[in-house]
């Protein structure tokens, strides 16, 4: 049968990703450190999964997920100028130690998703927010080899639920989002990495 709908998967690969005919390496999961997540339940891109679908243990693949079909074109209106009120605490003092520039940050939207945004700029009353992917606008190239696969037991479920559970952060004014940082994790964790389905703030 291989790889199907609430299927546990394990996998290796490398990860190359650019603009226009530019490829450069920007991730890896090793066999010793795998990427690991539940096929077909939300937590990766549909186009990943899809050609993933139906492969078994030992199985390689090697594609490419065009931008249209991977995290989408960059946009600007995904650029947000924010109060610096939002990164205060109950006392009115600004978080100097993570609202950094450069620094990705968790935040909470209005209907309670956790998105994460790029901190682009500092001023003196807002902060603007990058809520692109790391990757929009890029081709990525996967390179790898599925080292498991198989229907998700009790046990599987219970991690999943656990790690996609709400969690706190700052508000902002977006009305969509979701969960995923750019690095796959392993041993007792099961993520997403850069092919998860929800990086960035999809906000409309």
């Amino acid at each position: 049968m291989g790889i199907n709908k609430e299927h546990f998967v394990e996998c290796s690969y490398d990860l190359y990703a650019g603009f226009g005919d530019k490829r450069d390496m920007v991730e890896q999961a090793t066999k010793e450190s795998p990427m690991q997540y539940m096929h077909g339940v939300g937590m990766m891109i549909p186009a990943f999964e899809e050609k993933l679908n139906g492969l078994s243990m030992g199985d390689k693949f090697d594609f490419e997920l065009t931008p249209d079909i991977a995290y989408g074109d960059r946009r600007e209106d995904l650029v947000l100028s924010l109060d610096r009120q939002v990164f205060c605490n109950e006392e009115g003092e600004f978080d100097g130690e993570n609202v950094v520039e450069g620094n990705m940050l968790p935040m909470m939207t209005a209907d309670g998703q956790r998105v994460e945004g790029l901190v682009q700029e500092i001023t003196p009353d807002k902060v603007i927010m990058d809520f692109n992917h790391p990757m929009a606008g890029m081709t990525l190239h996967f390179v790898g080899e599925i080292l498991q696969e198989r229907p998700a037991t009790p046990e599987d479920r219970k991690r999943i639920e656990a790690l996609t559970a709400p969690q706190s952060g700052c508000g902002c004014g977006c009305n969509d989002g979701g969960d995923a940082s750019c690095g796959c994790h392993s041993g007792e964790e099961i993520s997403g990495g850069c092919c998860s389905s929800q990086g960035g703030c999809s906000c409309h």
